[in-house]
């Protein structure tokens, strides 16, 4: 997806903490990393709109993991329409994970 829906030098957004591996992959095909660390609430991950939107300025691509991983997780119904919405404001596109979703 990184080399489909984006060129060298775009910037590509992570909710970080992440997976180690998906960060490598943005920066070997040449892409910036932009990091957006998650917020804690309660002891669990949280996301917060604006600080969201912030983070997706001059971005091509939203890397999403479903449940997040490493945290594990699952993101509530409003919180991924959120996301979305977001995301389609800002026109970036949204490359979900959900490699674990059915563990």
């Amino acid at each position: 997806c990184l080399w489909a829906f984006t060129s060298p030098d775009d910037a590509v957004l992570v909710m970080t903490p992440l997976y180690e591996p998906l960060q490598k992959a943005v920066e070997g095909a040449g892409r910036k990393l932009k990091k957006h660390e998650l917020a804690m609430s309660d002891g669990r991950y949280c996301l917060e709109r604006e600080r969201l939107r912030r983070d997706l300025q001059g971005c091509k691509m939203l890397i999403f993991c479903n449940p997040h991983n490493p945290g594990g997780r699952s993101w509530a119904a409003d919180e991924l329409r959120m996301v979305a919405e977001v995301c389609k404001q800002e026109s970036v596109l949204i490359v979900r994970d959900e490699i674990w979703s059915d563990w």
